[in-house]
């Protein structure tokens, strides 16, 4: 029975120079064993970090290069000025496509998967033709920006000096319909 006290006691020295004895600095301890174990074996635990970041940098990097690929080819398929099976590159429908594959398990890498989830979530996107019909061309008269928004900001002093210029009253005339 002396062999096993012996060795418990022996067990016992060791395991209190790796017990942690707070549980809030617990990670740094513990990164601070390993680290001094590791320049005990002659490695700089620093440079070992920095490789390891620089290893999934490089990782990343070429996974974002691979979806980049896959999502061009696919754009390449669906161009914009196909108002009917086009896909608009926009961060809105991006999101909708790269949610919906996450969802469903695809490989962003795959041309495939953004047209799966292009057929599955159509319509939700924003169409190209929407787009186009959305986005009206703000005019200007002598630096006034002619939109009912910017119309409804004037005060009626100036209002009534922009509608003395011709220029201005054209511009407001042919403002289409507000849209509420």
């Amino acid at each position: 029975m002396g062999h096993y006290d012996e060795a418990e006691a022996e067990l016992d020295k060791i395991e209190s120079n790796f017990r942690l004895f707070n549980a809030h600095t617990a990670p740094a301890e513990l990164r601070r064993l390993v680290d001094q174990e590791l320049r005990n074996q002659g490695v700089d635990p620093d440079s070992l970090r920095a490789r390891a970041a620089a290893q999934k940098e490089k990782k990343e990097e070429a996974e974002r290069g691979r979806i980049h690929a896959a999502a061009m080819q696919f754009r390449a398929s669906r161009p914009e000025n196909d108002p009917v099976n086009g896909f608009l590159a926009c961060e809105a429908n991006e999101n909708v496509m790269f949610h919906y594959m996450g969802q469903h398990g695809l490989d962003p890498t795959s041309p495939h998967s953004f047209e799966e989830a292009f057929l599955a979530v159509r319509d939700r996107l924003i169409s190209p033709a929407r787009q186009k019909r959305k986005a009206p061309q703000v005019r200007k008269v002598n630096g006034i920006e002619i939109s009912h928004e910017s119309l409804d900001r004037l005060s009626a002093r100036d209002m009534e000096r922009l509608m003395q210029n011709p220029a201005f009253m054209n511009a407001v005339n042919t403002l289409p319909p507000r849209t509420r």
